[in-house]
């Protein structure tokens, strides 16, 4: 600098750096199984952790997902395994937290048997309001109903698991639920004392309807017949009895035939049913006098459910 002229001041530059991590929640979902159809499955047939379900019973499931803050689409797929059908699915509850359009949902079938057997919720962009708290003002519930059918892949223990894929933004998660699958299975035993006798005889019968060792469920819509059809076989009417239900044929004058209907009998449970006939006396020598006593039963209470049967002869010789 000249002479007697004063530098000026230097001036020196600051400068510092800092940063910090902002993480928003990941995606969360969760599915449950809220309700079934019937009550009497229960969960105790086989692992006692996994509910149970009859063929024909309907399962609802609710699937939860909990949405970071900020602003994603969402989709939920639910796929039913593929031997249940699709009966029905809803929005249960949106968060307050948070800002959707219109939202659609649409049922496919992506295993082209003729049942559909997955449903897709797509709600667009979602916007959630952030306040730093997780709760349900963050979350949607949507609910599915699926049933379960009667076809082959379905059978005594087998277990069906339903899965929900939830994309939020870019993240993907899975949710599931499992349910085992009860069948009732039934066997009818028909006696009489005597197998032989002369045209004329009065047997007396013995009719016992109880669940094999391999059943599992309440047997439903339970039908029992006999006397149905043999010429040679005569209900007396007014001997008919039963130890459970109801007696819809075989006590009033004219009735033919022995019936009871639309019974539900739990495992563990026998029904025993005595009534008597008469051989027809002119009846010739030799000849069989044979009607199988008849069940017939339901897996689940009314229609859509696995239909079985089992039959029992107590076969007659007339003698001369």
């Amino acid at each position: 600098s000249a002479p007697g002229v004063i530098p000026p001041a230097v001036q020196n530059d600051h400068r510092a750096d800092g940063s910090d991590f902002l993480t928003s929640a990941p995606p969360q979902s969760t599915k449950t199984i809220v309700d079934t159809s019937q009550s009497d499955t229960g969960m105790t047939a086989h692992d006692a952790a996994i509910t149970d379900v009859a063929i024909g019973e309907q399962v609802t499931y609710e699937v939860t997902a909990i949405l970071p803050e900020g602003t994603n689409d969402l989709t939920i797929v639910d796929a039913l395994p593929v031997t249940m059908e699709f009966v029905s699915a809803s929005i249960i509850s949106t968060g307050g937290n948070l800002t959707i359009g219109t939202p659609t949902m649409t049922a496919d079938d992506r295993d082209t048997d003729g049942a559909d057997d997955r449903v897709t919720f797509t709600f667009g962009q979602v916007v959630n309001t952030s306040d730093d708290v997780v709760n349900a003002d963050d979350s949607v519930v949507v609910r599915v109903i699926g049933r379960v059918r009667d076809v082959a892949g379905n059978a005594n223990g087998d277990s069906l698991v339903n899965e929900a894929a939830i994309t939020i933004g870019a993240g993907i998660t899975t949710a599931s639920a499992e349910v085992e699958v009860v069948e009732p299975v039934l066997e009818i035993i028909k006696e009489s004392p005597v197998a032989s006798g002369p045209p004329g005889t009065i047997e007396d019968f013995t009719v016992t309807i109880s669940h094999a060792g391999t059943s599992t469920a309440t047997a439903h819509d339970l039908t029992i017949a006999d006397l149905l059809g043999e010429p040679n076989l005569t209900l007396i009417p007014g001997t008919v009895t039963t130890s459970v239900g109801t007696i819809s044929g075989g006590n009033d004058s004219g009735d033919t035939e022995v019936s009871l209907s639309h019974l539900a009998l739990a495992p563990g449970e026998t029904v025993t049913v005595t009534y008597q006939a008469i051989v027809n006396p002119s009846a010739a020598a030799g000849v069989t006098v044979d009607t199988p006593a008849t069940i017939n039963w339901d897996s689940t209470p009314g229609p859509g459910g696995r239909v079985a049967s089992d039959s029992d002869p107590e076969p007659f010789v007339t003698s001369t």
